[in-house]
């Protein structure tokens, strides 16, 4: 009976440890707010790949998107956000959609932006603050 209690006991310090990095928010972190675009060309048009980020939402290719959460982990050379909102087409508002996405920032000042880790491209700060 001690080991299973003891076992049991192992398993649930292990469940609760293994989500003790994450940490769940409803808004952008202040350092990420701005225009992004994957390159100084892209910041000057309007280019479909640019992103726009704000404390509670950011505009993109899916259009205006309400962030619900997002899920921010430590990662070695930066921190990793992984977004979950809800996004509005200004052409068709009928067609909402959630959507995900991942930013990670990175130490010389640029994000990497993608739908999966695979998929991360890199990111510079369209005004050149910060």
């Amino acid at each position: 009976m001690i080991r299973i209690f003891a076992a049991a006991a192992a398993m649930a310090a292990s469940v609760t440890l293994a989500g003790a990095d994450e940490v769940r928010r409803l808004h952008f972190n202040e350092a990420l707010f701005g225009a992004w675009a994957p390159s100084a060309e892209a910041c000057t048009k309007n280019d479909k790949s640019k992103i726009e980020i704000s404390n509670l939402k950011y505009i993109g290719a899916e259009g205006s998107c309400a962030v619900r959460w997002i899920v921010e982990t430590a990662a070695p050379a930066g921190t990793n956000y992984s977004v979950h909102a809800f996004c509005t087409d200004p052409e068709k508002p009928s067609d909402s959609k959630v959507a995900d996405f991942i930013v990670r920032s990175q130490p010389n000042g640029r994000i990497m932006v993608g739908k999966s880790f695979d998929s991360l491209k890199p990111y510079e700060r369209c005004d050149g603050a910060k």
